[in-house]
């Protein structure tokens, strides 16, 4: 990392250079928004491999169009794309000589809906571009040139984080969904029932609550935060340099409360397309959800 400041940070990442804004100490945005970046470079990884978190992501893609694979389909990621809430990886392919020019807006799960004024189930496995979208309570293509004349990364997340407080607007109330995440990292082992009666609710109605919100119901949202955990418990092992032997794995297993090492193998083969000594040779992940994949590196 070259540069931290309050709420941003300048880092680079395989020749790709990033300006990261969190809004977190936003007010207005911090129910919606996690982070907004923005991206210039060449980059020498091959692919971004998007690994589920329960989130949505909304892209202003400023260089040449890219290739795209979600949930088994093919699609371009040209101007203006935006990928909604899934239990599936899916990768973004970078050719040869290819820019990463990009400004994006990640939203925390729950945080998407409010910007379509639309149940988020219309959002789940949507992988699209911005003609193909609901209505949207942004000016795409106004926010799309205001980007194109910006000078720098970071002068392009504050025109793209005042667009975003704009179009909130003074109707939208903050989603429960990420304080039912974080009660669900707090208190893994426990069953739906419990966890929705810590909540206050029958089991149905915060089903229906989550599903509305950020369009996956309890059980899928338990499986991604259990996803997001393990992840980071593979970094700790990546970070040990050599800590990916059997008798680790078997435990980074209990400790996360899967059934045994199968169980976790085949979970994250499910969700992300790789086994446990995957993420382990890649680069450090981006806000918890990409993984950066070089051109010579083996996904399995």
């Amino acid at each position: 990392m070259s540069r931290r400041e309050a709420s941003v940070i300048e880092f680079e990442v395989l020749g790709a250079s990033f300006c990261l804004w969190s809004a977190a100490s936003d007010a207005v945005l911090a129910p919606f928004v996690t982070h907004i970046w923005a991206s210039t470079g060449s980059p020498s990884f091959a692919a971004e491999r998007v690994v589920p978190d329960g989130g949505s992501v909304l892209i202003f893609n400023l260089g040449r169009a890219l290739s795209m694979q979600a949930a088994g389909a093919d699609a371009l990621m040209r101007e203006v794309f935006f990928a909604g809430p899934t239990t599936r990886w899916a990768d973004v392919h970078y050719g040869f000589d290819a820019t990463h020019e990009q400004v994006g807006v990640l939203f925390p799960p729950g945080g998407a809906a409010v910007y379509f004024g639309s149940h988020a189930e219309a959002l789940r496995d949507v992988a699209c571009e911005s003609s193909m979208l609901p209505t949207m309570r942004l000016d795409l293509g106004r926010v799309s040139d205001a980007l194109r004349e910006a000078s720098s990364r970071s002068e392009r997340t504050q025109i793209l984080a005042r667009a975003l407080r704009l179009a909130v607007g003074s109707h939208a109330t903050k989603p429960i969904t990420q304080r039912i995440m974080a009660m669900m990292r707090r208190h893994p082992h426990e069953s739906v029932k419990a966890q929705a009666a810590r909540a206050g609710w029958s089991q149905q109605h915060l089903h229906r609550v989550l599903r509305r919100e950020s369009g996956m119901g309890t059980k899928e949202l338990q499986q991604v935060v259990r996803l997001q955990e393990t992840l980071s418990a593979l970094d700790q092992l990546r970070a040990k340099r050599g800590g990916d032997g059997e008798e680790s794995l078997a435990r980074l297993a209990s400790t996360q409360g899967f059934v045994d090492q199968a169980h976790l193998t085949n979970t994250l083969r499910a969700m992300t397309g790789l086994t446990p000594r995957g993420p382990i040779a890649l680069a450090p992940r981006a806000v918890g959800r990409v993984l950066y994949v070089p051109p010579t590196a083996a996904l399995k």
